[in-house]
């Protein structure tokens, strides 16, 4: 197994994660819908798309894993491969490293953490949408915003995040 292999697979750990938390929860709004003391349907709609929205980017995942692990591991071999001896270098860096796992372990982190603030994005977006008197909703989507945006930083530079830990230990060990 090669350093994208792992990766893929990691995404695809996430992705059918997501989407049994989908399910769970669309299967529960299901039930919450037939319950014959529901009675209010913007609700019921807000949290079906909600629902939907994990799946769908659980299916997403898992569909583009190799794309994905692709892009996550362009920066290190980027950052690396500056010669001629493309092949050699390549091959190299497709070995499954420390490294190459903690830039895994941050991607997957990144990913979660997006992952998990979609659906609440969706619902409070379609809130403010359908509900534009209530101020109260665009706070709330203020840490939803927020988190979705920390989450594609650490998905989109856990390269560079994983070499300042690394030098940030290394410095830490050399003064000791």
């Amino acid at each position: 197994m090669n350093s994208r292999q792992f990766t893929s697979l990691s995404i695809k750990v996430i992705g059918v994660f997501f989407f049994i938390q989908g399910f769970i929860l669309l299967s529960n709004v299901l039930y919450s819908i037939f319950s014959p003391y529901n009675n209010d349907q913007l609700y019921n709609t807000f949290n079906i798309i909600m629902a939907l929205s994990i799946i769908v980017f659980a299916i997403l995942l898992y569909r583009f894993s190799n794309k994905l692990a692709m892009v996550m591991l362009e920066k290190e071999m980027s950052a690396h491969v500056a010669n001629e001896e493309y092949e050699e270098e390549y091959e190299e860096l497709q070995k499954i490293t420390v490294r190459s796992i903690h830039n895994v372990a941050f991607s997957v982190l990144g990913l979660f953490f997006m992952g998990t603030s979609l659906p609440k994005l969706v619902a409070l977006l379609l809130q403010i949408f359908f509900l534009p008197d209530n101020l109260n909703m665009f706070f709330a989507a203020v840490g939803s915003i927020l988190q979705f945006v920390i989450g594609l930083i650490i998905f989109l530079s856990s390269y560079r995040l994983v070499y300042f830990l690394n030098n940030v230990v290394n410095k830490k060990l050399n003064r000791d």
